[in-house]
């Protein structure tokens, strides 16, 4: 038996894509276009001329060859157009995950900022600002990181979804959503380190909860830092006092 042929792949195979503009620089100003269904149509009629003629084949076989081919070929095309509105799918979501990229970029760069002006600062007269401002930076750098994650499987699911859906386009649909994980991970690795976690640790395994409380603890520290401060603050005050008295008393002896 002859191996079935595609006439719509083999005409999208042969075909040559170019640009309006192409065409008008080559002098064209009008274009003849012809629909890939009319040509298999005219094909299949050319088809049943011939086997008719032959005389090979009586007309009942005829007219049911070529209803099969009819058929094979409206299956072709219902497969390519479902092809089709998948890539298109699938584009629009590679769009979405690019754009929720940039905005986590973004935010990530805002908070890295926050956290660049609180290791600015110094002195006892900022340390509260400071523990109300650290805490609330180091939520959003959390919140950012789970955020990273969550993006970062959704663009690998996209990935691995995108042989099956795309057909021909595939291949570059596919190569763009690696290229957004890679940059993913690069993000979180740089974000890992600057919230003191180590680029090779899994940034599945990350336990949020250990990271608040190690800030918990880090602000407590430095709460304590500025008790004692103000501890000796009031101590310091009170031997200035002691020496003023006695420096007077004695000046008065």
């Amino acid at each position: 038996m002859e191996p079935k042929i595609d006439v719509l792949a083999t005409l999208e195979a042969k075909a040559r894509k170019t640009t309006i503009e192409e065409l008008q620089q080559k002098g064209r100003r009008q274009l003849k276009v012809i629909r890939a269904s009319e040509i298999s149509g005219m094909i299949q009629e050319s088809i049943r001329k011939t086997l008719e003629a032959s005389e090979l084949l009586p007309r009942e076989q005829v007219d049911e060859l070529v209803d099969r081919a009819s058929a094979e070929f409206e299956e072709l095309k219902e497969a390519r157009i479902k092809e089709q509105r998948q890539a298109r799918e699938l584009a629009t979501k590679l769009a979405k995950v690019q754009q929720d990229l940039e905005e986590a970029q973004k935010e990530l760069e805002r908070a890295h900022q926050e956290c660049e002006a609180l290791r600015q600062q110094g002195g006892a007269a900022a340390a509260p600002a400071a523990l109300a401002d650290g805490g609330a930076s180091a939520a959003v750098m959390m919140k950012m990181m789970e955020e990273l994650m969550a993006l970062k499987a959704q663009v690998q699911q996209g990935a691995q979804g995108a042989a099956p859906a795309a057909g021909g386009n595939a291949a570059g649909l596919e190569e763009q959503l690696s290229k957004i994980a890679g940059a993913l991970d690069e993000k979180l690795d740089r974000f890992g380190k600057k919230m003191g976690l180590s680029s090779a640790v899994d940034t599945a395994t990350v336990d949020f909860s250990k990271l608040a409380d190690r800030a918990l603890e880090e602000s407590a520290k430095l709460e304590s830092n500025v008790d004692d401060v103000e501890i000796e603050k009031r101590k310091g005050a009170g031997i200035m006092g002691n020496l003023d008295k006695i420096r007077k008393m004695r000046g008065g002896g």
